[in-house]
Order: C-alpha cells, then structure tokens, then sequence
C-alpha cells in the first residue's frame, strides 16, 4: 500500500471520529492530518515487514539450490557411477570441482563421503556426511542417503572395534 493510498484511506475515518469526540473545529482538521499521516506511515512500514524479507529471501535461496541441483546432477551421478564401479581418481576430480564451485553443496558433499568411505576414510567420510546433512534440507533425499550411510559408517566402527 503507498503511503498516499494509506493516508487517504485513514482521513475519512479519522476526521468522522475527532468530530464526534468534539474536538474543536480549528484543531479538528490538524488533529486528522496529523493522526492520518502517523497511521499511513505505520501501515507503511508494516507492509515490508521482516515476515515478506524472509520469505523472499528463503525463495531466492530455494531457486539457487534448484539451480545448483540441475547444473551440477549429471555430474554427480556420474561420479557417484564411478566410485561404485571402482574408479575412485576420475569420480574425485569430478566431485572436487563441483565442491570448488559450491563447498556446501549436500550432494557433493555426500559423494565425496561415498568416495571417502570406499577408500576407507571412515573418519573423513562421516565429517563429510555430517556437513552434506546440514547443509540438506530434512526432507531431501539426500539428507536421507546421507543419513543411512553415516549409520551404516558407524555401525561398521563399532563391529571392528568389539569383533
């Protein structure tokens, strides 16, 4: 609402009210614009509230992440593909450019644990894990593949510790 609309909203009603509380007639139209304005400047700085910055501002982080998603999926899966087949060198260059690009990016961070785990970096591996479940929303999918793996990471470290 412009401040305008709001001052002109606000007159009416306020100048009725002073005439029927009995203020003066010399202080009357005053007393209307003074209150009017007061109030069309409250509505004002209530229309851009904090509430309407977050929100923008939790949309403009969801479209990057969508984006960074779509930029970066073929290449994780297809590294992901690598270091399930064997080829943990190639699938760690790939991950560690797309990490160099976006540290904090979930997927690549849980990539990089699969390539971590499969050389048996458990400890480097479960760091890794950890910062991709941060960094995934919970109900992400790879919040819950990175989950099921840092369990599973776990579970091993504890049956080679007490065989």
């Amino acid at each position: 609402m412009s401040f305008a609309r709001a001052f002109l909203f606000f007159f009416p009603p306020v100048f009725i009210l002073l005439t029927i509380a009995g203020v003066s007639p010399a202080k009357l139209v005053f007393n209307s614009l003074l209150i009017s304005l007061m109030l069309a400047w409250v509505a004002r700085v209530l229309s851009r509230s904090p509430r309407r910055c977050l929100d923008s501002e939790l949309f403009d982080l969801e479209q990057r992440r969508r984006a960074e998603r779509r930029r970066f999926s073929a290449e994780l899966k297809k590294a992901e593909r690598l270091a399930e087949a064997g080829d943990i060198q190639e699938a760690a260059g790939i991950v560690d450019k797309v990490l160099a690009e976006s540290p904090c990016f979930p997927e690549a961070l849980y990539v990089r644990a699969v390539i971590h785990a499969e050389r048996g970096e458990d400890d480097e591996a479960l760091a890794r894990l950890r910062l991709a479940m941060q960094n995934a929303p919970v109900e992400d999918r790879c919040f819950r593949r990175a989950s099921a793996l840092h369990s599973e990471i776990i579970k091993r470290k504890q049956t080679d510790a007490h065989p």
